[in-house]
């Protein structure tokens, strides 16, 4: 599957077509695994590069504004929200291990700003999301035991 083709191509993606992607290519690494392929084959290896490079697309929503205005913020909350409910960061944290080493820092990235930018809202990716899905925390402490991906953690 070639997810890179599908992120450059003439249309421009929305925040919720970004996030299928980034999730359908995470699935595809963690289920090729799962099927006893080498995690660091060639066929795997394509498939983070996509991965990471729709994830550096991810991160361009994420810049870092003194005084955001009004729109920017929505788009934020919206990203918040799919993140949530698509679960998106379930699955980057379970197959860290599977994502190139700037992948892991975008996927960092994403995990610390849409924390901290909506840590007390009332839905969204926040900290009672965290509460009801501690799952992501204990793999994130399981990610540690990686030297490359300890540093992104």
């Amino acid at each position: 599957m070639n997810f890179l083709r599908s992120m450059v191509g003439e249309k421009q993606h929305t925040q919720e077509e970004r996030v299928k992607i980034i999730q359908k290519g995470v699935r595809a690494l963690a289920s090729t695994q799962d099927a006893g392929e080498d995690p660091w084959g060639p066929t795997l290896a394509k498939e983070r590069q996509n991965v990471s490079f729709c994830l550096n697309q991810l991160r361009h929503y994420l810049r870092d504004t003194e005084d955001p205005d009004e729109k920017y913020k929505q788009e934020l909350q919206a990203l918040s929200l799919l993140v949530a409910h698509m679960g998106l960061i379930k699955d980057l944290v379970r197959s860290i291990a599977l994502i190139d080493f700037e992948g892991r820092k975008i996927v960092s990235l994403v995990f610390r700003q849409l924390l901290q930018r909506y840590a007390k809202a009332d839905d969204g990716f926040t900290v009672a999301y965290l509460r009801r899905n501690s799952e992501i925390l204990t793999d994130l402490i399981r990610g540690y035991a990686l030297a490359d991906a300890s540093s992104a953690c």
